[in-house]
């Protein structure tokens, strides 16, 4: 059987699969929604703006929407007549991001089926396509390559076991052709395309660089949490699954009570709904409040819970040491916005997948726990000890700033893509 059809055929039955999960699931319904008014919204963007090039970014969620953010920052400032589309795979990338005040149209990517693709691109008609990280739909490519729409991988990670194991080797074999540039992250990378004799790629690093740089620089600042924190020491435990919460137990037993209240805890849930809620609240078994009520009386708890969403990214600088969420789970969330101010991070086990994570592992800015014995340890020494903590600071520096202006070198390529005759 031809791979075309083996990937429209397994396409079509995962789509029929998550029809029938539907009933089961908000998260599904919501996106097979959302699928069904990309085209119209498509078209009613197009109705408005019949004759404006169109970069189109795709992100599969929240975190990649993120890595592709300084990269449409610039590319706006640069040349203003551009519009920006992005879509999302996930609802927790669009319900979130889609009204960005950057972006001129969001949408939910339909299906990889492949009509759905030739309606896509012929309502949109884009000028490129650019596709972050690792989100690679065979479909998608084969009808961007039909139309002559140039398609950049940018904060490209492949992993040797992609090129390996079946079927994932197929997809790699057919798919990575198709794609005219990449710009990676690490050096494997690098090693892998030119090993299925790719040398169209440029080794650029991570534009989430750039990004939680430009945060920390430009932050207006959350006055509320530094009354609060006052003369404690602040940890932030960010986009918190239950198993994060039930793991570091222990620690916040020491740290908020046995210590009397040496530590105040702020915990940023990675999910803003009620189930998630109820699932942190059993695994902390503690005192504590929601941001909304607290607010409302400025209680001296020692444990906040934040019940809105946006303010993650900003906490991170008052902190003095930071857990980040997802590695006992789904995988680690960022953990470049906690890393940048120089402070001790910890998390779980699954961030092999991550070179951010296997980088500030490396040099000793952040650690992994399988097992929660170590975890006070670890915190109390990165601040505590005056000499570890300028350690953390000078560190950090020196690695964000090697790694700073990787959105500022795909700007430049897309620049001479589409505009070869100007430069801006």
């Amino acid at each position: 059987m031809p791979f075309g059809v083996f990937y429209e055929t397994g396409i079509w039955l995962f789509n029929l699969f998550l029809w029938l999960l539907a009933p089961f699931s908000e998260k599904i319904r919501t996106m097979l929604r959302g699928r069904a008014r990309t085209v119209e919204i498509i078209k009613n963007f197009r109705k408005k703006n019949p004759e404006a090039i169109v970069v189109w970014f795709h992100a599969a969620s929240a975190g990649e929407f993120e890595q592709a953010l300084p990269v449409i920052k610039i590319l706006k400032d640069k040349q203003p007549g551009i519009c920006v589309a992005v879509s999302f795979f996930s609802p927790s990338g669009y319900e979130l991001r889609h009204k960005h005040p950057l972006l001129d149209v969001a949408f939910y990517l339909p299906a990889d089926l492949i009509s759905n693709d030739v309606v896509l691109i012929r309502s949109l008609n884009p000028a490129a396509l650019v596709l972050v990280k690792y989100e690679f739909w065979y479909n998608l490519l084969r009808a961007c390559h039909r139309f002559d729409t140039p398609v950049v991988s940018i904060c490209c990670i492949l992993k040797k076991e992609k090129f390996r194991s079946w079927p994932s080797s197929i997809l790699m074999k057919n798919s990575l052709p198709l794609i005219w540039h990449f710009f990676v992250q690490n050096v494997e990378t690098s090693r892998l395309l030119t090993e299925a004799g790719m040398m169209n790629f440029t080794l650029n690093g991570d534009t989430r660089v750039d990004r939680v740089l430009e945060i920390k620089d430009n932050h207006p600042g959350l006055p509320w949490l530094e009354e609060w924190k006052g003369d404690h020491k602040l940890m932030v435990i960010g986009s918190a699954w239950a198993e994060d919460v039930l793991f570091l137990h222990d620690f916040l037993q020491h740290a908020v009570v046995e210590a009397h209240g040496l530590w105040r805890v702020l915990i940023a849930p990675h999910e803003i709904s009620g189930s998630h809620f109820e699932h942190l609240r059993h695994a902390l078994q503690l005192p504590f409040e929601y941001f909304s009520d607290w607010e409302q009386n400025r209680s001296d708890t020692d444990i906040l819970m934040l019940n809105t969403q946006g303010m993650l990214s900003g906490t991170y600088r008052y902190a003095d040491a930071a857990w980040i969420g997802g590695a006992f789970k789904t995988g680690l969330h960022n953990i470049l916005e906690a890393a940048v101010y120089g402070i001790p991070v910890g998390f779980g086990p699954l961030y092999q997948k991550f070179q951010e994570a296997c980088d500030l592992t490396e040099l000793g800015l952040a650690k992994s726990f399988s097992v929660s014995s170590g975890v006070w340890e670890f915190f109390q020494a990165g601040t505590e000890d005056p000499l570890a903590a300028e350690n953390y600071r000078r560190m950090a520096e020196l690695y964000f700033d090697r790694q700073k202006g990787a959105s500022e070198g795909i700007v430049a390529y897309l620049s001479d893509l589409l505009f070869p005759n100007e430069k801006i």
